[in-house]
């Protein structure tokens, strides 16, 4: 009887074990996986800098298992299963952040229709992130607090008109408005700024501060913009710049989110000259909240305007606030009734069948396996799949009540997108009038260019551009304007500003005119720049056609430099045949000069390319596929191919134990929860650590022929 037990006990231990794991595991069925981080923002830190991740709540005592189990899942079991979960943040993130964010209660509802979601179907009905992935943050689908509604949409916005003033401050101004109507919003806020500081007591420094302000919002830097205009409308308070200057900053509010300040600083401009815009802009922010009585008010006294442009508008809001009465609605209360009743019900009376299937397909499935293992006396397991199937049951009904408010918030974004699309009120939002500077003058341009060349030659590229701009603005018929828009595109390309850089090579090539010079080597550096974002098939394209060009052909010395730097594009791309073919013509046709001796040295680093180690992604999926974990030692991941062979073995064990042991409900869970997802999981593991060998021993080995593949523009 002892030695029985002696052999059950090994058995007993790693079930032991795998029963800790399975509820994490089971609820990672539809995608407890890593997924790629979102795409970094791109905002201008020269002038703010970007706001830092949010901080989440230090968790309670009761949420710290939770927030644990969740995190050791995430660097040790995650990792196994490949990428498996269709949303960014993953739904292990999304249920960190909704536990920490909204607690124990709500952020587990919040965790169970986030996995009820999880699914193949989901990726038409959430926005797309650039990995193809369905973005959906958990700020969402909470159900408690108002869902807020897309951001106030605005035009294109273009500079107020200026209207002519003389003197060199006036083509100050001029060159700011230049700047801003061709979308350097950031160099016009400094020009604009730099223009109200240095002269405070001129008629026209608060217009270029208001200016200034608009040229933030066109940056989105709503809050900035808020303060500037703040400040202005104190100091021109009961004068029409000061009644502007209320207007943008009560829009700034709006878009920084602060609706109920914007409502409220709309309400100090009734009864002045821009009460109508006021009324109108009210107007539709009560649009954007379902405010129809409300909204349907601010239209009417905006209709009043003798200003055809607003009342137009006006009676815009006034047709969109009717037509809001009429929107389909559905009740959340409602909703999760359905889902009470029925799981999922509620979910398709919501407009969203296939969450409901699925969630339909998961509570059932759970109440199922709890069943039948009640029914085989199987209390502990019975248990576990019964908590499960309550766990998915209670966030069915959430998630019914937070998909009915979500489909309210749908048709209603989708009428106010409707209708402004359709005849958006452009005109009404930036419509202030001053005197500002609007002509050019050669004098104030004049040494501009000196000045330019000065700061490139220091490094200085930035405050370069800013007066190759000044040069151009101020002598737009300068003969020499492609030279200048060419040095431009190099100031850009050295500040790696790449499509700013390609948009003035591109304007630099079409003013060459009769320079073939300026125009082959505006070609060329768009083709390096392409090289320089590590986009080698786009170089190929742009270089490819420089060749096709007659007068290139001709140049024996231009066409040895596109060559150089094609077979440099191959290189780059790992393509050793195409690599050596350039370089050995390279060899052929140029005795002597830079090009021959450094097509020599890469002529070798192709050579030694066709040495370097190689792992195969489809041998190393293969390998996996034979032995599990083999395909990732083949790759150099030794401890992670260990560690996969064992979880294979360990749940293949259990799997073949169960189903010997006649448990076949036991063997079935664990090959279609547990092993197949390990198993499967390897196999794509091993074929991405091939890829990313393969990368990293070719990113080394161009490392040491830097100098010669990475172009550098100092021309």
């Amino acid at each position: 009887m002892s030695s029985a037990i002696k052999q059950e006990r090994p058995r007993r231990i790693l079930w032991g074990l795998f029963s800790m794991l399975v509820l994490l595991l089971v609820l990672s069925q539809t995608g407890l996986s890593e997924g790629s981080s979102a795409p970094e923002s791109d905002s201008l830190s020269q002038i703010v800098s970007p706001n830092s991740a949010e901080e989440l709540p230090t968790p309670s005592p009761l949420i710290w298992p939770a927030v644990i189990g969740l995190s050791l899942y995430q660097k040790i079991l995650s990792p196994q299963q490949g990428q498996v979960c269709a949303f960014q943040p993953t739904c292990s993130h999304f249920a960190q952040k909704a536990l920490r964010k909204y607690g124990l209660l709500q952020g587990a509802l919040m965790t169970s229709d986030r996995l009820q979601r999880c699914h193949q179907c989901a990726a038409g009905h959430y926005p797309q992130t650039k990995t193809g992935l369905c973005h959906d943050p958990i700020e969402n689908h909470h159900l408690w607090g108002a869902i807020q509604p897309a951001p106030f949409p605005l035009p294109e916005l273009s500079t107020p008109a200026s209207s002519s003033a003389g003197g060199e401050k006036a083509t100050h101004l001029a060159f700011a408005d230049h700047l801003c109507t061709t979308g350097d919003n950031r160099r016009a806020y400094v020009q604009y700024l730099g223009f109200a500081r240095s002269s405070p007591q001129d008629p026209r420094s608060g217009s270029a501060r208001l200016r200034a302000g608009i040229c933030l919002q066109k940056m989105d830097q709503w809050q900035m913009a808020t303060d500037l205009f703040a400040n202005l409308a104190s100091q021109e308070a009961g004068s029409s710049l000061g009644e502007e200057a209320t207007f943008q900053m009560a829009l700034s509010q709006l878009q920084a989110g602060d609706q109920t300040g914007s409502l409220k600083t709309l309400k100090s401009l009734q009864g002045t000259s821009q009460g109508d815009r006021a009324s109108l802009l009210a107007g539709w922010i009560r649009l954007q909240h379902g405010e129809w009585a409300g909204a349907r008010s601010s239209g009417q006294r905006a209709m009043t305007s003798s200003r055809k442009v607003i009342s137009q508008a006006g009676r815009q809001v006034l047709e969109t606030a009717t037509r809001g009465t009429q929107l389909p609605h559905r009740i959340p209360l409602l909703a999760a009734l359905f889902s009470a009743i029925v799981p999922g019900s509620g979910k398709w009376y919501a407009g969203k069948p296939m969450d409901g299937l699925y969630s339909l397909l998961l509570v059932g499935s759970a109440a199922t396996i709890a069943y039948a293992y009640e029914d085989d006396h199987q209390r502990a397991k019975s248990a576990v799949f019964g908590s499960l199937g309550l766990f998915f049951y209670l966030g069915n009904i959430f998630g019914s009540a937070s998909e009915a408010k979500r489909f309210n918030l749908r048709v209603h974004e989708n009428l106010l997108q409707h209708q402004w699309v359709s005849a958006y009120p452009e005109r009404w939002l930036w419509e202030f009038r001053n005197t500002a500077g609007s002509g050019r003058s050669c004098t104030a341009g004049k040494g501009s260019l000196d000045v330019a060349e000065n700061l490139f030659q220091k490094g200085q590229y930035d405050e370069a551009i800013t007066e190759y701009k000044r040069h151009l603005f101020h002598f737009p018929e300068d003969p020499q304007r492609g030279v200048v828009l060419y040095k431009t595109g190099i100031s850009f390309l050295n500040n790696a500003q790449w499509d700013h850089a390609r948009a003035h090579l591109s304007a630099a090539e079409k003013q060459a005119g009769p320079d073939e010079r300026l125009r082959y080597q505006s070609q060329l550096r768009i083709g390096q720049s392409f090289l320089s974002q590590n986009r080698p098939e786009q170089a190929k394209e742009v270089l490819r056609d420089l060749l096709r060009d007659p007068i290139v052909a001709r140049e024996k010395d231009r066409v040895a430099e596109v060559q150089y730097w094609l077979g440099t594009c191959a290189l780059k791309s790992g393509d050793w045949v195409e690599a050596l073919g350039t370089f050995h013509w390279l060899e052929r046709e140029v005795s002597e000069g830079a090009f021959a001796s450094q097509g020599q040295q890469l002529s070798r680093a192709a050579q030694e390319g066709y040495q370097l180690s190689h792992r195969s992604p489809t041998l190393a999926a293969v390998f996996s596929t034979v032995i599990p974990g083999s395909g990732q030692i083949y790759c150099g991941h030794l401890w992670d191919g260990l560690f996969s062979l064992a979880l294979n073995a360990s749940v293949g064990y259990l799997t073949v134990d169960a189903f010997g042991d006649g448990r076949r409900l036991d063997g079935v869970l664990l090959a279609s929860l547990l092993w197949s997802r390990f198993y499967f999981g390897g196999q794509k593991n091993a074929a991405r650590y091939a890829r990313e060998y393969n990368r990293r021993v070719l990113e080394e080995h161009l490392r040491r022929y830097q100098s010669l593949i990475i172009p550098h523009y100092l021309d």
